[in-house]
C-alpha cells in the first residue's frame, strides 16, 4: 500500500512538472513575437529619436551589405528580441488573432513591429557573419525565414506583401 501510494505521488509529480513546463512554452508564436516587438527601444527625447533614426540608417546598409558590420550597432541590437524570434521560431502555429469580421477597417499593428523584429534578426545574423560565426549567421537568416511564413499565415495580401519583403531581406 505504501509503496503504491509512493508511486502514485511520483507519478503525480512527473505530471505537474510537466504541466509546468507545458504552460510556459507556448503554443502560438505570435506570443514570442509580442514580447519582442514590446521590447524594443523607444525613443522618449528628439535625440533619442535622431540616435535611433541613424542607428536604423546604418542597420539597413549593414543589412543589404551596402557596409560592413560597425561596433557601433551592438548597442541598437535587442539580444530579447533576437531571443524570443529563436523561440517564436520552434513554433508551427503562429495566430495573431486578427478581427477579420472587420474587413477592411481591421488593425494589423504586428506587421510594422514584424519587420523591425525581422531587421533585428538580420542585424543580429549580419554580426554573426562578421565575427565568423557561420551557424548562428545562418541560424539568424533561417528564423527571419521563419518570420515571413508565420506573417504569411494571415492569408492578407498585405501579410504576403510583408512575408515577401521580410524574406526578400533574409
Amino acid at each position: 500500500m505504501k509503496t503504491t501510494l509512493a508511486a502514485l505521488l511520483t507519478l503525480a509529480a512527473a505530471v505537474h512538472a510537466q504541466d509546468e513546463d507545458a504552460l510556459r512554452r507556448p503554443d502560438n508564436a505570435a506570443l514570442c513575437y509580442w514580447r519582442a516587438i514590446a521590447d524594443l527601444p523607444r525613443p522618449t527625447t528628439e535625440e533619442e529619436g535622431a540616435a535611433q533614426e541613424a542607428h536604423e540608417a546604418l542597420a539597413d546598409d549593414v543589412i543589404a551589405g551596402e557596409k560592413p558590420w560597425e561596433a557601433s550597432l551592438d548597442a541598437y541590437l535587442d539580444a530579447y528580441a533576437v531571443e524570443e524570434v529563436r523561440r517564436a521560431s520552434t513554433i508551427a502555429r503562429c495566430d495573431f488573432g486578427l478581427h477579420y469580421e472587420d474587413g477592411v477597417e481591421m488593425m494589423m499593428p504586428h506587421l510594422s513591429g514584424l519587420r523591425t523584429v525581422a531587421r533585428m534578426v538580420l542585424l543580429a545574423s549580419r554580426r554573426a557573419q562578421a565575427q565568423g560565426e557561420w551557424e548562428a549567421a545562418t541560424s539568424r537568416a533561417l528564423e527571419c525565414l521563419q518570420i515571413a511564413r508565420h506573417v504569411d499565415q494571415d492569408e492578407l495580401l498585405i501579410s504576403a506583401l510583408v512575408a515577401t519583403a521580410i524574406a526578400g531581406q533574409a
